[in-house]
């Protein structure tokens, strides 16, 4: 019965795509008809994102399964290796990453280009307008090369939250720095992986993207989107305990004489990892006063970072937390 062929029949029995098929066409390849080449991911910071986000799902699921995995294997322990994926499911996610980062217009090459320039297949945009899509697009692939080493206190610990604002001061009181004990394990591998990626969110964070002057000719509004601010908050967090544990590490090889007191800073894997981040706020205008330490300056450096972002009721939700925890670091 399957040998006769129904002439009369569908040929063809996919059904149509419908609308939203066809605007994420347009969206993604807006001109597809005409023979162009793609150029789909310099074209498209939003195809871009999705394939950015693709990845910090599949780094989710990896962390969950190894969270679950580690509790049956370890049940009641609280310390557990910082990195948790494999060095084998890692090293292709980030490949893939950096292939990506590859195909995608840098920021520094956006700050060249005037408002004329043609961003789309058929479209012109303003350059201000490109920097801001593009801004979000490179937090959101430092964020998630970020978590390949350094995983989020809040899915790690699988908690689940009802609304934004319990979430962000469940998430700071899970991210704040622990003690020994509960403390996850860093390697010096680890330190090395992420400085470059907390250095790169720290600066990205010291310019967000704004729009326009207004009729006064001086303010500024912040066109950053919670989602990003959000990515931004949790890479603070990691930051913060990053911060803690080298000067922690600096002053007691200080006072052991392991560590010369006027070594540079390429002399101790701590001090080089300090003083990148140290240097990284800094370039964001900020005056310390003589002897502040590096836990109170990140601290300092974050409150005005999220106070910057007032357009949505996140940035002052975040700006609270920082706040009350600068009223308790000495």
């Amino acid at each position: 019965m399957n040998e006769e062929d129904d002439y009369e029949g569908n040929p063809d029995p996919r059904p149509a795509h419908g609308d939203l098929y066809e605007c994420l066409m347009h969206l993604i390849h807006p001109n597809r008809t005409v023979g162009q080449p793609l150029g789909l991911l310099w074209y498209s910071p939003f195809a871009s994102l999705i394939l950015i986000v693709q990845m910090q799902m599949m780094i989710r699921d990896m962390t969950k399964a190894s969270v679950f995995f580690s509790a049956n294997v370890n049940p009641g322990s609280t310390r557990h290796n910082l990195s948790m994926i494999s060095e084998e499911n890692r090293a292709q996610i980030f490949q893939a990453l950096h292939s990506l980062a590859d195909l995608i217009p840098k920021l520094e090459t956006l700050n060249f280009l005037d408002d004329t320039t043609t961003f789309g297949i058929d479209t012109v945009q303003t350059d201000r307008g490109n920097k801001t899509l593009w801004h979000s697009v490179w937090i959101a692939w430092h964020y998630t090369a970020l978590t390949l080493t350094h995983q989020d206190a809040l899915l790690t610990t699988r908690i689940v939250e009802p609304g934004l604002p319990t979430a962000i001061s469940t998430c700071w009181e899970l991210g704040k720095p622990r003690a020994k004990d509960h403390r996850d394990v860093y390697n010096d591998r680890d330190f090395v992986r992420i400085v470059d990626h907390l250095e790169q969110l720290i600066e990205l964070m010291n310019t967000p993207t704004t729009s326009s002057t207004t009729r006064d000719g001086t303010s500024f509004q912040c066109q950053e989107d919670p989602f990003m601010t959000m990515l931004g908050f949790k890479a603070c967090i990691m930051g913060w305990r990053v911060v803690r544990l080298m000067a922690l590490s600096v002053e007691h090889k200080l006072l052991t004489g392991e560590l010369p007191i006027k070594a540079s800073a390429s002399t101790s894997l701590a001090r080089v990892v300090l003083a990148r981040l140290m240097d990284a706020i800094a370039s964001g205008g900020q005056n310390f006063i003589d002897g502040t330490s590096s836990d109170s300056r990140h601290l300092h450096w974050a409150t005005k970072a999220f106070s910057l972002r007032d357009t949505w009721p996140t940035g002052s939700w975040m700006v609270a937390v920082f706040q009350e925890t600068q009223r308790e670091v000495v």
